[in-house]
């Protein structure tokens, strides 16, 4: 566990604070409103379609630092030596499952026909993924630093698999709100779980698992 007390992984942390600040500075109800994402969609109805490009991309590198290193303490089970290198790899995996996983999904709702459908999943999943990052950092950031780090040292593994329980969580309820579970749709919905879901997840847990 010793990576996470090294400096590289505080500048991860820092820079992470000084995002949300900026966010909260410039919108103050933008981290309130994505928080209740869970219970309603005001947050999609204000902000889907209106980020700017540099906005979208400052926030794809929060999410993907706070993934990197929720996965990287399932990682360290295996390898108590994690490194920043480590943390690079598994964030760079991480965007380019992300990648194919769009791309696959709007190539099969160009075959069904459900476009409409695919952006809507677009937009609820990065809303989803914005949603977690958001939700999980104020705890990384205090178990990283309360008592001498020990909280992270004896609970990382908690705090992953609590963030695949929210994952699984959420990912039902986006389903759910795109109406995925009626019966006219079962058929596509078997389809999405065994094309985006069950296989691509196997493949990348047994990625991740090389990088150590």
């Amino acid at each position: 566990m010793s990576f996470y007390l090294h400096d590289s992984y505080s500048l991860l942390l820092i820079f992470s604070v000084g995002y949300f600040t900026l966010l909260h500075f410039f919108d103050k109800n933008r981290i309130l409103l994505l928080i209740e994402y869970f219970i309603n969609q005001k947050y999609s109805v204000i902000y889907h379609r209106q980020d700017t490009i540099m906005f979208q991309f400052f926030t794809s590198i929060n999410i993907l630092i706070i993934t990197s290193i929720l996965i990287s303490f399932y990682l360290s089970q295996f390898d108590k030596i994690i490194s920043f290198i480590t943390l690079l790899q598994v964030g760079a995996l991480l965007f380019l499952f992300f990648i194919i996983k769009i791309l696959v999904t709007y190539i099969l709702a160009s075959l069904f026909e459900i476009i409409d459908d695919a952006t809507k999943y677009y937009y609820g999943y990065c809303s989803g993924l914005f949603m977690m990052a958001t939700l999980f950092f104020p705890i990384i950031l205090l178990m990283s630093y309360l008592n001498n780090g020990d909280y992270l040292n004896d609970y990382h593994l908690y705090l992953f698999y609590a963030t695949v329980i929210f994952y699984l969580f959420f990912k039902v309820i986006l389903l759910n709100r795109l109406n995925a579970f009626k019966i006219k749709f079962l058929f596509y919905i078997i389809l999405y779980l065994c094309t985006l879901e069950a296989l691509p997840y196997l493949a990348l847990w047994k990625t991740l698992t090389t990088l150590i």
